[in-house]
């Protein structure tokens, strides 16, 4: 986990893509979960995924990547709401 969010800060595509296709569909899922909507809970991850790549040089995560990525769609579906 600490080596994927290393290469993700260097600016790796690849740890980027591999975060993206083992997380998406649960985060989506999730965010469905507060949203009850499936297009705008699809649109929160893509932007909460947009965010993590513009700003991947000043991530600092205390916990795990997956716990990271959960907070940031929580976040952002409770700013939608």
């Amino acid at each position: 986990d600490q080596q994927v969010i290393e290469t993700l800060k260097e600016g790796s595509e690849t740890a980027f893509e591999m975060l993206f296709r083992t997380h998406y569909n649960a985060l989506c899922r999730y965010a469905y979960s507060f949203l009850n909507d499936r297009e705008e809970a699809e649109e929160v991850v893509q932007g909460s995924f947009i965010t993590l790549w513009d700003k991947r040089a000043q991530i600092e995560i205390e916990t795990s990547m997956k716990s990271y990525l959960y907070r940031m769609v929580r976040n952002a579906c409770l700013n939608v709401i």
